[in-house]
């Protein structure tokens, strides 16, 4: 019989690498099988279910489980006015997937001790994904001016070291002892690497979430009173510093890199085109407009937007797919998941300022890009509900663990 304490260390472990493999899961592929993400994923669902039928404990959906449920169900049923129903087959079963993963998460999260794990491990996959990014820079692997890796979008690599630094800012308020001096520093030498490395990545909405990050931090350490200027310089010189290494190296070292790309955001922004994406989302307003009550159906966008725009292309804004897959009715669900992270995070607002730096950027990242099936969008769903949820609730004992929250 396993005891309760191994299969402790088993899920704990289990949370380390699945998480560890979401960053990296376009290179960690198992031949014939799929990606390690979906099998450390499929086996920490086993693992949690196996602990919770052990201890008799009750799943708990919580608010946004239930509406999971109904987001479901929407999908479900637009298989009979899909114009795509086989997109429609494809995607409920991978939110089917997603949405039991993030009702597996919240429920072990809600334990004392094994959140962390989880964090720590998608941090760690984080700065891997960076020192490959690292190593693609050296190499001269470009192209269109953007240092890229082999096998991964530069856009999406950016995206996740924007995360890895929301998260870093997260465990270094929750879980680091302050009180000692180099774990002061790191966390503020790893902020500056991730964002040297999303600037090589060329993603010009990367590079703006990054800075929203560090905009956050200089606004929490404002919030400060003790070494204020110290730190504010600290941070300042290390920004300066990178950037104008990275500079340095572009230059004499290393050309392969175009700045070019940021000169042109400005253009970008007051012209409309969002590198293409513009006429995009052009077309799919008109879709909805169209079609607003029930929509095309399910994972129907690029089929859809063939009419307009030509040729099937992905919607790069999450909230946008949604509107003209299932609808109002389906925006609406999905908006409603938001505003409820919304509302448990501002509960709280001084102690989950860090929290509200996380929610931000994967915002941003749904205005341009499709998280909204990717299993880091739940497991960062998961981890914000948790921890929001974790500061409002008294612990409650039970069978020799506590709960330190309850399920949102």
């Amino acid at each position: 019989m396993i005891s309760i304490r191994s299969h402790s260390w088993l899920t704990k472990i289990l949370l380390f690498l699945f998480a560890f493999s979401i960053p990296l899961q376009n290179r960690l592929i198992i031949p014939e099988v799929g990606t390690a993400t979906k099998v450390l994923g499929l086996l920490l669902i086993v693992v949690i279910l196996f602990r919770m039928v052990y201890l008799r404990q009750s799943i708990k959906l919580g608010n946004i489980g239930i509406v999971l449920v109904i987001w479901l169900f929407l999908y479900g049923i637009s298989y009979f006015w899909s114009i795509s129903p086989q997109f429609t087959l494809t995607f409920l079963g991978i939110y089917l997937a997603v949405a039991f993963l993030y009702i597996m998460l919240v429920n072990i999260f809600r334990l004392k001790g094994f959140i962390q794990y989880g964090m720590l491990g998608f941090i760690v996959g984080g700065f891997a994904l960076a020192f490959l990014q690292f190593q693609s820079y050296v190499s001269g692997n470009q192209m269109g001016g953007r240092v890229f890796i082999e096998g991964f979008n530069p856009n999406g690599v950016a995206y996740y070291m924007v995360f890895t630094s929301a998260f870093l800012v997260m465990y270094k308020n929750r879980f680091v002892r302050d009180h000692i001096f180099i774990n002061k520093i790191i966390p503020y030498v790893g902020l500056l690497i991730l964002l040297i490395g999303v600037v090589t990545t060329g993603s010009r909405g990367g590079f703006i979430a990054e800075m929203v990050v560090v905009a956050f931090v200089l606004l929490g350490l404002l919030r400060e009173s003790k070494n204020l200027l110290n730190r504010l310089l600290l941070i300042s010189v290390m920004i300066v510093g990178g950037l104008t290494s990275l500079f340095y190296l572009n230059n004499y070292r290393f050309d392969v890199f175009d700045f070019q790309r940021f000169e042109e955001l400005g253009y970008e922004i007051t012209s409309g085109d969002f590198s293409g994406r513009g006429d995009i989302w052009r077309g799919g307003i008109q879709l909805f407009v169209d079609n607003p009550i029930y929509g095309y159906g399910g994972g129907s966008f690029r089929e859809a937007i063939i009419a307009s725009y030509g040729e099937s292309i992905a919607p790069h804004n999450g909230f946008l797919a949604t509107a003209v897959d299932l609808g109002v009715i389906g925006f609406i669900v999905i908006v409603s998941i938001w505003l409820h992270i919304l509302i448990l995070i501002r509960r709280n607002r001084n102690k989950n300022f860090d929290i509200m730096t996380c929610y931000v950027v994967l915002f941003m990242s749904w205005l341009s890009a499709n998280m909204e099936y990717q299993e880091v969008n739940w497991f960062i769903f998961a981890t914000m509900v948790s921890l929001s949820t974790a500061v409002l609730s008294k612990p409650v004992t039970t069978q020799s663990e506590a709960l330190t929250y309850r399920v949102n």
